[in-house]
């Protein structure tokens, strides 16, 4: 599968920070925002927006600030490399979940997840990039979105709520805010021989302002929720 090491690379990243958050406003339009699988962007990729180069700022920890995207099919990634010619050597692509027709209507806010390539010293790309859709509309204020990266069948008690998630599958739930203290969630996995086995029982923060996203990624042999949660402040 296209982004099998980069779900990999999420696994690791779940030992390092469980619950991470970023804040500031949230705007509707074309914008995206940047996780990194691992490591940094230290402003060493940029973009072109109006004829203007954008640098860019992501790591493993906290979503990144809004960029503003065109409207194109695809967003390209340069960095330092230039060919025989001196143009810019494509880094990376971000290939918008949108057809042509759909690109004026849909295009919103997104979420471009980064993964290192190891070609060192190759022309080809230096990242594969995951892209998510994440607008407001759909994934709004309030809500939970879950994304099932196992091979197994996750339930999920999420305060008074509960669904199943099959593997590779996704799902996006408003869940009210407890009047105090922390939302109850509890997650099993449906084991091979049919039977659940609970594996993660915890409290959450959450609020109406309040949006998180939780990957559920699979660490040897134990699954772990890796949690981006922001707020609109």
């Amino acid at each position: 599968m296209m982004f099998k090491t980069a779900v990999q690379s999420l696994q690791v990243a779940a030992l390092l920070a469980f619950s991470t958050l970023s804040s500031h406003a949230l705007e509707s339009g074309r914008y995206f925002q940047a996780i990194t699988t691992q490591g940094v962007i230290g402003k060493n990729l940029w973009y072109e927006l109006d004829g203007e180069k954008v640098e860019i700022y992501a790591n493993n920890t906290l979503r990144s600030l809004d960029y503003e995207y065109e409207l194109v099919p695809n967003i390209v990634f340069y960095g330092d490399r230039v060919n025989s010619e001196g143009e810019p050597i494509p880094e990376a692509v971000a290939s918008l979940p949108y057809s042509i027709e759909d690109l004026a209507t849909k295009a919103d806010r997104l979420l471009l997840i980064f993964h290192k390539l190891d070609n060192s010293g190759q022309r080809g790309p230096s990242y594969q990039i995951l892209v998510m859709e994440d607008q407001l509309d759909s994934f709004p204020l309030g809500s939970f979105k879950f994304v099932n990266f196992t091979d197994a069948q996750i339930a999920v008690i999420l305060g008074n709520e509960n669904f199943l998630l099959k593997t590779r599958d996704q799902k996006i739930i408003v869940v009210s805010p407890p009047e105090k203290g922390d939302l109850t969630i509890q997650l099993a996995a449906n084991k091979e021989d049919g039977e659940w086995e609970r594996f993660y029982s915890n409290g959450w923060g959450h609020s109406a302002d309040l949006r998180t996203i939780v990957f559920l990624t699979k660490l040897g042999n134990t699954i772990k929720p890796l949690r981006y949660r922001q707020y609109d402040r």
